[in-house]
């Protein structure tokens, strides 16, 4: 039996037979906000200087604001010197202005990002390791595929755009994440077919109903799209829906049409999977779709026809579904869907007339209404505290980590336009649900796991100041990407959880992570505990798809008394300290946070590396090399083959790394290894076995971090030793990660070739893409101290990797 990690396929006939009953007990415990109490609003940004059309939460906690470029300029100059020349751009080909921002909860902060091609109604979602990945756009951005690997609000991260391109230019299109770690993007203008990125040898595949619902009004852009706990998708398009299999390109049903008016773009409704359970087996599916437009409102904005009132609820899972509507307490167009951490659902912002389009909408709707799935019909809905800032087309609303919705933009101009009514919409707010302004206790995450793989037990320690009436909840809720009043990938897990046992700081409660990709794909989710309708803080916990995949405490056997849960500890030279993983692995993706030893660390050296060990062993090195305080810390990598190693390089590292977390990762598959600092590759080592150089591909590797002193070379050659009096030497630790292959010495070849769809082995990290071969240079010419390469007096004849082309 192969030792990859099989996605658990649920059968369809445990998908059907949901009990009404069943859902009212999973979906209505004590979720209804308190009586009178309608919540508060707060403008946190008084100009973000863009409207923010696309929104998303990265689980450093800070949000990705992103407009579009042909616009002109916005009111957020780039950094001094840095300016966008396009001349494709339809409006700036000369542009010194942001079009995109990282966001700070707390400080407030904007930090201009720099993004090239048009993003104008463009589509996006996280993968697994915690990367978003944005497809397609307008004009030159019709095919393009960006990514953001987030980083601290301290780093520099960055837009990166790919060389690889969409199949087809998709404008107006929707991302779903599959248990498979790659994204389906469906449809989007002119587009009738589906595509995957990345495709691994995928191409397009029809979908007869984007073509059926292309009415005359195009009422089929942003299709609604769910993964379903059966592995198939839930796709809505206008008013229509079907059942599609990804994988075998399928329509396997088509769902009764719901009554009322279209609900996608430009008709403008939204729609939410309402929250999956363990208490029911995970087999529990309903989507609930809410408000739209009249059919027409868009072909004649000057009728301004009354926006749709009404919600429709399918259960697509099972055996005769059907339709059932409600009314909400107002008509409503553009509203927002956002799932809360207890289980209710918010819709927020919108119109209550006409449709998306520039101009052609009024009477905003800026009442918020709570919806309660699990109570019964008639007494679901409740209005909240109403805002004073009208949010309407190109409106973004996302949960952040504290429970409090972030609400940004509102732009019904082709341009920046700040006189006409409904002007663009700098402020940024931040609405916070009855659960935070109702004076509760609010619970908090003492402990929790950063990481945990699929169907594994794990607890998770709570402080409460009151007596948690019954149990304390956990759930999972996704990172969606979020835009034109639809959250792509947004998702709500609660979990199955034992009685609160009270402990030392609190009550401990056990649970069960979701038992796969399926129920919930590879990807940060943020952990929310709640306790008398009250939720806590998120702590971030990434599900993987490799079973080796945990916190430190699980990931790691300890050595050392000093060593910590988060922290590598020594005080004198007895004894450093150093963690290793329980498992062997063989190619993958490996990856740590970390923050290195602050003030004076001469003498020290900590390390993160994977070695197999012995005398033909491969290795792969980080190693930081201390210094005293105020000089730069120096990061040496090195990588051994059959035991052969000598391949130092050495760089100042372009930020302090004592001062926040920063992450470095190792991708390795049977091409190439690649090392990364954050998301700039550092280095790059590719399988040259045809030339007779040996490559890693044969061993399993463990991973590995210490921390100790090495006075003798690591500072300044030695010169500079060691200050124990400057002890305790403390490394920080956090944000894990493993996905790969376990290694078994008795079936060594089980790991040598990963399945087809692993998403580290995509072609973009087989080789090196253009734009990687710009951060090798930019590093090699910026940075670096020491290159073995040029080290003749070692190397009269440069070593081969030295001189052979990257492919």
């Amino acid at each position: 039996m192969s030792c990859w990690t099989a996605l658990r396929s649920l059968s369809a006939a445990t998908q059907v037979g949901i009990l009404f009953t069943l859902l009212l007990v999973q979906l209505g415990e004590e979720v209804a906000a308190a009586a009178g109490n309608g919540g508060s609003w707060e403008v946190v940004v008084q100009n973000a200087g863009i409207a923010s059309m696309h929104t998303a939460v990265t689980h450093y906690g800070n949000v990705v604001l992103l407009d579009r470029t042909n616009i002109g300029p916005s009111q957020l100059p780039l950094p001094p010197g840095v300016c966008r020349n396009n001349p494709q751009d339809r409006v700036s080909k000369h542009d010194c202005t942001a079009h995109s921002a990282v966001y700070t909860p707390g400080t407030n902060n904007i930090r201009p990002l720099f993004i090239f091609t048009d993003t104008w109604c463009s589509s996006g979602q996280f993968r697994a390791d915690g990367t978003l990945v944005q497809t397609g756009g307008d004009a030159d951005g019709n095919s393009k595929i960006r990514t953001y690997s987030p980083c601290p609000s301290s780093g520099t991260c960055n837009w990166v755009e790919t060389t690889t391109p969409l199949q087809l230019g998709r404008w107006y299109a929707s991302n779903q994440q599959l248990p498979d770690g790659t994204e389906i993007v469906v449809g989007g203008r002119g587009a009738f077919t589906v595509e995957f990125v990345p495709a691994n040898g995928r191409g397009q595949y029809n979908v007869p109903l984007l073509t059926a619902t292309n009415d005359a009004q195009n009422d089929n852009y942003y299709p609604f799209v769910h993964l379903l706990p059966n592995n198939e998708l839930f796709i809505f398009a206008n008013r229509d829906s079907i059942l599609y299999n990804w994988q075998t390109h399928t329509t396997v049903k088509n769902f009764p049409t719901i009554p009322g008016e279209p609900r996608n773009y430009p008709s403008a409704g939204s729609s939410v999977m309402l929250p999956a359970t363990a208490a029911s087996g995970w087999t529990y599916a309903e989507i609930l779709i809410c408000g739209g437009s009249q059919f027409g409102a868009f072909q004649n904005p000057s009728r301004q026809l009354p926006a749709s009132q009404t919600c429709g609820r399918i259960l697509p899972l099972a055996k005769n579904p059907a339709w059932v509507m409600e009314n909400m307490p107002t008509r409503r167009n553009m509203g927002d869907m956002v799932l809360l951490p207890t289980r209710q659902v918010l819709i927020i912002n919108g119109a209550e007339n006409g449709s998306q389009g520039w101009g052609d909408a009024t009477n905003a709707v800026l009442n918020p209404v709570l919806y309660n799935p699990g109570f019964a019909a008639g007494t679901r809905f409740q209005t909240m505290t109403a805002t004073t800032i009208p949010r309407v087309y190109h409106s973004t609303a996302n949960l952040l980590p504290d429970g409090r919705i972030l609400v940004a933009g509102s732009n019904t101009h082709q341009f920046y336009t700040f006189t006409q009514p409904f002007p663009t919409e700098l402020r940024i707010e931040a609405y916070s649900p009855p659960y935070l302004t109702q004076g509760a206790a609010q619970p908090a995450i003492v402990s929790a796991p950063a990481a945990i793989g699929y169907g594994q037990s794990f607890a998770v320690t709570v402080s409460f100041s009151a007596v948690p009436s019954g149990v304390i909840e956990l759930n999972l809720l996704s990172a969606p990407f979020v835009t034109h009043s639809y959250a792509q990938g947004q998702r709500l897990l609660q979990l199955g959880v034992s009685a609160p046992t009270k402990v030392a700081g609190g009550y401990s409660i056990t649970t069960t992570s979701p038992p796969s990709a399926v129920i919930a794909p590879s990807a940060y989710y943020m952990l929310f505990a709640v306790a008398n309708g009250v939720p806590s803080v998120a702590a971030w916990l990434v599900l993987s798809s490799s079973s080796s995949s945990y916190s430190l405490a699980a990931l790691f056997n300890i050595y050392y008394d000093a060593a910590f849960f988060s922290e590598l500890v020594f005080f004198s030279a007895v004894a450093g300290t150093a963690v290793q993983s329980v498992n062997m692995y063989l190619f993958g993706y490996f990856r740590v946070g970390l923050k290195l030893v602050p003030n004076d660390s001469a003498g020290v050296l900590t390390a993160f590396y994977l070695s197999s060990g012995g005398n033909a062993h491969d290795e792969f090195d980080f190693e930081f090399l201390g210094n005293s305080s105020g000089q730069p810390y120096v990061l040496q990598t090195n990588i051994f083959a059959a035991g052969v190693g000598g391949r130092e390089q050495r760089i100042n590292l372009w930020f302090d790394p004592r001062a926040d977390f920063h992450t470095y990762t190792v991708i390795w598959n049977p091409q190439s290894l690649s090392m990364y600092v954050d998301d700039v590759m550092i280095r790059v080592f590719q399988n040259h076995e045809n030339e007779g150089q040996a490559y890693p591909n044969s061993q399993g590797l463990g991973v590995y971090s210490s921390s100790f002193e090495a006075s003798s070379w690591v500072t300044q050659g030695g010169k500079v030793p060691i200050d124990y009096s400057q002890a305790p030497f403390v490394s920080s630790y956090s944000n894990y990660g493993i996905d790969s292959c376990v290694f078994e010495a008795t079936s060594p070849t089980a790991c040598s070739n990963p399945p087809s769809g692993t998403w580290w082995n995509a072609q973009e990290y087989q080789s090196v893409p253009s734009y990687r071969v710009t951060q090798l240079q930019w590093v090699k010419t910026n940075y670096m101290i020491y290159n073995y390469c040029t080290d003749t007096a070692r190397y009269p004849t440069p070593p081969f990797e030295c001189t052979a082309p990257l492919f």
